[in-house]
């Protein structure tokens, strides 16, 4: 963690979130998913935009 960080707390899990991402994590859903090769988090917000370049 740096200074200026901000930390969350779901449950027993916590995590830091730079003060220039926290803005976009707005309404965002934290998910971990376990699978037989592995597992790890995805977030989705609602705050993601469209992007032209994606695929």
């Amino acid at each position: 963690m740096k200074e200026g960080d901000t930390t969350f707390t779901a449950g027993e899990v916590k995590f830091a979130v730079d003060k220039g991402t926290v803005p976009y994590l707005a309404e965002a859903v934290l998910d971990y998913t376990k699978t037989w090769v592995g597992g790890g988090f995805t977030i989705t917000t609602p705050r993601q935009g469209s992007c032209s370049s994606c695929k």
